[in-house]
């Protein structure tokens, strides 16, 4: 009835957490008010953004010249021993909630989801709506920069990916809204992804 009335958009059911997200007007926010059928209403109005810095992101990618090399914190965490002990990430899809991805980049180009002639770059932009999810960060590449560190695998030089064999779906959710976050993720579920990673939130 509020779609007919031009109070409201359609309706976008958001299964995972049970919600319903629509645009309306304040009309109809104040009918359904006083609706004791509908249990809480929220307006969803915050922005997500990333955590880090560019100066992280500048010693992690920092260039390694002619040589091969692995970056400094994936020895610190032990990722050689586990390589060594064939825990590679081989088989894993993990779903990669952030400001999308370069997904040209060398070091990241060949462990990227196959979404076929449907999804060809490899994921689904829930902010623009759209399924070309590019990097959208054009101050550091935050998103490029998180998943170098789940799946760089040093082409360029230096290894900066904690799992190298995994493969990565790109989904494009910062800055967005929670309607944006709980839709990228339905994505990835829906097309079965593993795990999910995040380096962004909301702060208040």
């Amino acid at each position: 009835a509020l779609v007919n009335a031009g109070l409201a958009a359609e309706a976008q059911p958001l299964w995972l957490p049970g919600m319903i997200a629509m645009r309306m007007s304040s009309a109809a926010v104040e009918r359904l008010s006083s609706n004791p059928d509908i249990g809480l209403l929220w307006l969803d109005d915050h922005l997500s953004e990333t955590f880090g810095t560019p100066s992280l992101a500048e010693k992690t990618l920092a260039a390694a010249g002619s040589e091969k090399s692995v970056a400094w914190h994936l020895s610190g965490i032990g990722a050689d021993q586990a390589w060594a002990s064939g825990h590679t990430g081989t088989g894993v899809l993990v779903g990669h909630l952030d400001t999308g991805l370069s997904y040209d980049h060398p070091d990241l180009q060949n462990h990227l989801w196959d979404g076929g002639s449907t999804y060809p770059n490899h994921g689904w932009d829930a902010v623009d709506n759209d399924n070309d999810p590019y990097d959208g960060d054009t101050s550091w590449n935050h998103g490029t920069h998180t998943g170098g560190l789940i799946v760089g695998d040093g082409t360029n030089g230096t290894t900066t990916g904690v799992a190298p064999g995994a493969q990565l779906m790109v989904l494009r959710s910062v800055p967005g809204y929670f309607s944006d976050m709980i839709e990228a993720m339905q994505f990835g579920l829906d097309h079965g992804v593993q795990i999910f990673t995040m380096s962004a939130g909301w702060t208040l």
